[in-house]
């Protein structure tokens, strides 16, 4: 699943602290030896849809930029997040070439908990935020768009409030792994109060996975550990993700290491229509984790429109 912090994660992995945004119960799955405490990250990203050089404004270079700061912690069975987030879209432009952004800004938190009973696990989360927004500003340098997204006269969105709660599992024997999340079983929004078979069903993911540990029988560190997955995301919806992908671990040290993953996706109407994909693109990622930082940058070509994103990470 492609989410907004940290790196690439899907629903059966557990060994890592960004997996648990794709299941809750990677939680209780996770090194704790490595990975436990407060977190930060920082995660910016853009969306080309026209030459980044183009003659249609000199700020063709910023098209639909985004950035989510985010703080936290995780211990024991828990991890709570908080995320401030910044978004421009609607780029306009008026006869003179000025430049027009809306500018939005999203406050996010996350709370999962999760328990471990032999092979298996068990996690639940609650996830809320609400959305403000600045529109049409006019954009004259580069300092106008600092003022705008961190100073700007924002309205608060309040039909854009919401609360949801989910459930998530997780089994692994050995190299195999199989996981499951129901990210939205309750969802508040407007006041309102919604339990709904559908939209269950459309926000359900699974996936199952092939992975290696991180050392051998004999103890020794691995220095290439490859990890085969497939995913279903969005069970139901008319844009349901069909992602197959691989994911290599270049473990240098036991703290030092070149992450490399690639996947595919193939969009359908439904997960039963996966072979008659209406669109697919493909995602690269690359990594790299020293201690205690975690530096990547990733690239997709999604809905034929480059998408760059840069992301980094620290864990006491």
């Amino acid at each position: 699943m492609l989410t907004s912090l940290f790196a690439w994660s899907d629903v059966s992995s557990g060994g890592r602290l960004e997996d648990i945004q794709s299941n809750p119960a990677a939680i209780a799955k996770r090194d704790r030896d490595e990975y436990r405490g407060l977190f930060l990250s920082f995660d910016y990203s853009d969306v080309y849809s026209e030459p980044i050089f183009s003659n249609l404004s000199k700020y063709s270079y910023v098209q639909s930029p985004s950035s989510v700061f985010s703080i936290g912690f995780v211990g024991g069975n828990i991890s709570f997040s908080a995320d401030l987030g910044f978004f421009l879209n609607n780029k306009t432009y008026d006869s003179a070439g000025y430049t027009y952004f809306d500018f939005n800004n999203t406050t996010r938190f996350n709370l999962s908990t999760a328990w471990e009973y032999k092979r298996f696990a068990i996690g639940a989360s609650v996830t809320g935020g609400n959305l403000s927004q600045n529109l049409n500003r006019k954009i004259e340098n580069g300092f106008d768009i600092i003022g705008n997204a961190f100073f700007g006269n924002y309205e608060v969105r309040s039909d854009k409030a919401d609360l949801q709660a989910g459930i998530g599992g997780l089994f692994s024997d050995g190299p195999y792994n199989i996981g499951i999340n129901f990210e939205k079983i309750l969802y508040v929004q407007k006041n309102e109060f919604t339990v709904n078979s559908d939209i269950i069903l459309q926000n359900l993911t699974m996936g199952a996975s092939v992975s290696f540990s991180k050392f051998n029988k004999n103890g020794d560190l691995r220095f290439l550990k490859p990890r085969f997955f497939f995913e279903i995301a969005k069970f139901t919806s008319s844009a349901t993700e069909n992602s197959i992908g691989i994911n290599t671990v270049f473990q240098l040290l036991p703290k030092k290491e070149i992450n490399a993953t690639f996947v595919f996706v193939a969009l359908s109407d439904g997960f039963y229509n996966f072979l008659k994909s209406y669109d697919q693109y493909f995602l690269v990622e690359l990594s790299y984790r020293t201690g205690r930082m975690l530096y990547g940058v990733k690239l997709a070509n999604k809905n034929r429109n480059a998408n760059v994103s840069l992301f980094l990470r620290y864990i006491r």
